[in-house]
């Protein structure tokens, strides 16, 4: 980058996302500390599975397509059921997750740390284009000021769970272990069918015997549709404080959560889980200039850059 180019991404680093709280150095969104706490010292058992992302990058989408695949015919896709079964840890604390004797499934958005690793585990990864991550940040966020604004501070990683860069980076080493599944949000999209029958292959056991039916994936397949999702996720959480599944919520997390600020729309009122879950948006909703921003971070570490391209190949137009 040049030095204006570069002093506008290290100054804008002073303005944080609203509600964010830091621990060790990491920005997390302000769900209780306690909860917090409890994520970051999580330790998984042998057979749990962890879904972990960056936020925006297909996080909902492949909770949903695990869920059904793992609680088939016992899962009714609504957004209380989807956090019962894979649990939001940072949001939820991990108390709860001890008296579960089956298999659990976790969801997270951390950067790799030692705590979190288990060679027995299972982890699927999920990454996105991180032109369109921070373009669905900017509107899950709500944020104030313009998309350009925040784009500086999407590539200083002043922003929760800090800097893309460094969780992809993080994480990488790991990428080709065999308990490791990497999905591209990109790929997804192109072959959701053939993701499902990836996903229930990994999982292995009866979820891969499950994925060898065709009509089984096909039925999967048009619940986790995008346009599925949208109305099933969307309503079902403004829904949340009133159905009988979002009582059970409630129960197991009553004790953590404030339900008011994070289920009922408290801040904000019409908050969507699911957006639009298109491809390329960047290009319509980021200036020329941040989009040369956006090229100049992606190829000034020659390591990261060198990671983009293994695993977008072409797929991105700035690469």
């Amino acid at each position: 980058m040049s030095s204006n180019d570069q002093e506008e991404v290290v100054t804008s680093a002073g303005v944080k996302q609203e509600h964010n709280v830091t621990i060790d150095g990491l920005q997390l969104p302000g769900f209780p500390k306690e909860n917090l706490l409890e994520a970051l010292n999580f330790k998984p058992r042998s057979d749990d599975v962890l879904i972990v992302t960056y936020p925006r990058t297909g996080t909902t989408w492949t909770q949903q397509i695990v869920d059904y695949i793992l609680f088939y015919g016992n899962y009714d896709g609504s957004y209380a059921e989807m956090m019962l079964k894979s649990p939001y840890i940072e949001m939820t604390g991990t108390k709860h997750l001890e008296s579960v004797t089956s298999q659990r499934v976790i969801k997270t958005h951390l950067p790799f740390r030692e705590s979190l690793w288990n060679p027995k585990s299972k982890y699927i990864l999920v990454v996105r284009n991180p032109m369109d991550t921070c373009v669905s940040q900017y509107h899950y966020f709500e944020e104030k000021g313009s998309i350009d604004t925040f784009a500086v501070k999407f590539m200083s990683g002043n922003v929760a769970y800090n800097s893309y860069k460094d969780f992809v980076m993080g994480w990488w080493p790991h990428w080709n272990k065999a308990n490791v599944l990497l999905l591209v949000y990109e790929q997804m999209k192109s072959d959701l069918a053939g993701h499902i029958r990836k996903i229930g292959t990994f999982l292995g056991g009866d979820a891969a015997t499950l994925v060898a039916d065709d009509q089984i994936v096909e039925e999967i397949r048009s619940k986790t549709d995008i346009s599925h999702m949208k109305e099933k996720i969307n309503s079902t959480y403004v829904s949340l404080p009133k159905d009988e599944i979002g009582e059970k919520f409630r129960e197991a997390f009553s004790g953590s959560l404030d339900f008011h600020r994070f289920f009922t729309g408290g801040d904000s009122g019409n908050h969507l889980m699911v957006r639009q879950g298109a491809l390329q948006q960047w290009k319509n909703e980021l200036s020329p200039r941040t989009q040369r921003l956006f090229k100049l971070w992606l190829t000034s570490d020659p390591r990261f850059y060198k990671i983009m391209r293994t695993i977008f190949a072409s797929s991105i137009d700035l690469l």
